[in-house]
C-alpha cells in the first residue's frame, strides 16, 4: 500500500510547479491533434492517480473524476491498475486548473530513471511519446527549474515510499530493454546536464 498521504501530495504539487517548458508546449502539439495537447488527449492518455492524490485534488476543486470504462479494452485496463491507483479523467485542457494537476501531468512525458546498482540517475523520456510529444528527445526544450523540482519531487516519493522506488527501478529496467532491443541509448537528464546511458 502506498505511503503517501494528502499531505505528502499537497507537499509534492507545491514543490512541482515549474512549467515543463518557457513556452507553451502543449499548443505546439495540439495543432498536429485536433487542437488538443497530447498531454490532455484522454484517447492517448488516461492520467492515473494515487487513491489519496485523488482524494487530495477532489477535497479541493471539481477537476477529476473517475474513468468509467467503455469496452473490454478499456476494462483490461483498470484491471491492471494498481490497488493504490485511480484511472481518472480531469475536465479537458481548456477548463484546466493547473493547481490541481495530477503528478502524471506534472512529470508527462518523464520517467524517473534509477540504474541497475539503485542508483537514480535522473530523469528519462516515456518514448512510447517518441513522435507524439514535442519533448521527447530535445532535453534542450526543458526548463532547468523544472529539472531541479522534479528531481526533487522523485527523491522525495522515493524517501517516502520504498515500493513507488522498486516499482521505478522495475520500469527503468523495462525502458532500458526496449531500449537496447532498438539499439538505442537512454537520454537521462539532471541538474549537470543530459547524458546518454
Amino acid at each position: 500500500m502506498i505511503k503517501l498521504n494528502e499531505d505528502d501530495f499537497r507537499y509534492l504539487y507545491n514543490i512541482l510547479d515549474a512549467n515543463i517548458t518557457d513556452f507553451d508546449c502543449g499548443a505546439i502539439c495540439a495543432l498536429e491533434n485536433d487542437g488538443v495537447p497530447v498531454c490532455c488527449e484522454v484517447n492517448v492518455v488516461i492520467p492515473i492517480l494515487y487513491k489519496n492524490e485523488y482524494k487530495y485534488v477532489n477535497r479541493h476543486c471539481k477537476l477529476w473524476k473517475r474513468f468509467k470504462p467503455e469496452n473490454a479494452h478499456d476494462k483490461r485496463l483498470i484491471k491492471d491498475c494498481g490497488y493504490d491507483d485511480i484511472m481518472a479523467i480531469c475536465r479537458g485542457h481548456k477548463d484546466c486548473n493547473r493547481n490541481y494537476r495530477s503528478m502524471v501531468c506534472r512529470t508527462f512525458p518523464f520517467y524517473p530513471f534509477i540504474e541497475k546498482n539503485g542508483n537514480f540517475l535522473g530523469l528519462t523520456y516515456n518514448y512510447d511519446f517518441e513522435n507524439k510529444c514535442i519533448l521527447v528527445g530535445h532535453p534542450g526544450m526543458v526548463n532547468p527549474v523544472y529539472i531541479k523540482q522534479s528531481l526533487k519531487a522523485w527523491n522525495y516519493v522515493f524517501d517516502k515510499d520504498e515500493a513507488e522506488y522498486d516499482a521505478h527501478y522495475d520500469l527503468s529496467r523495462v525502458i532500458e530493454n526496449k531500449r537496447r532491443r532498438k539499439g538505442k541509448k537512454i537520454d537521462i537528464i539532471n541538474t549537470e546536464g543530459v547524458f546518454k546511458y
